[in-house]
């Protein structure tokens, strides 16, 4: 049977029981938009042939987030392996591990402000991402139950934060 999040956090070491820090929503969405804009024009560069799309919480007008900027590198599993070569090259870090032929992939750009993430995946990864993403955006009920999810979950550290999520 897998833990529960209160099971998780009580194993947690200290710094992971330290409480989260949110932007308010439109700190959070003005720093994800630039920094989404600064990965587009990096990423298309070096991934062309790549669709890339914004999710996460700076993605959805409205939402807190921690700040961070999760982009979407859509390609077909076939390019998955070279496109994995392009970003290590890039200074892009492996944060999961996967057997990359078959599973995506999420990856952490080198060191900056605001951190950077980027999820290698296909149409199938990338659809219940968007489709979220959008889905908080459309319906304000639905945002201000995930919005005072995340709230709550922050105060009680990043595990706890993450198994809320």
């Amino acid at each position: 049977m897998p833990a529960t999040p209160e099971a998780l956090v009580a194993d947690a070491p200290p710094q992971a029981q330290a409480p989260v820090t949110l932007l308010a929503p439109p700190q959070a969405q003005a720093r994800g938009a630039a920094a989404c804009d600064d990965a587009a024009l990096l990423l298309s560069a070096i991934l062309p042939a790549a669709r890339l799309a914004h999710v996460g919480a700076t993605a959805v007008p409205g939402a807190w987030s921690r700040g961070d900027v999760a982009l979407c590198a859509v390609l077909p599993r076939e390019a998955w392996r070279e496109a994995l070569a392009v970003l290590a090259d890039a200074g892009f870090a492996r944060r999961t591990d996967a057997d990359y032929d078959d599973q995506p992939c999420t990856l952490a750009a080198p060191p900056a402000e605001p951190p950077l993430s980027v999820l290698l995946v296909d149409e199938d990864g990338a659809a219940p991402l968007e489709a979220w993403r959008d889905a908080l955006a459309a319906d304000p009920a639905l945002l201000a139950r995930w919005n005072d999810l995340r709230r709550d979950a922050a105060t009680r550290g990043r595990e706890a934060y993450r198994a809320a999520k």
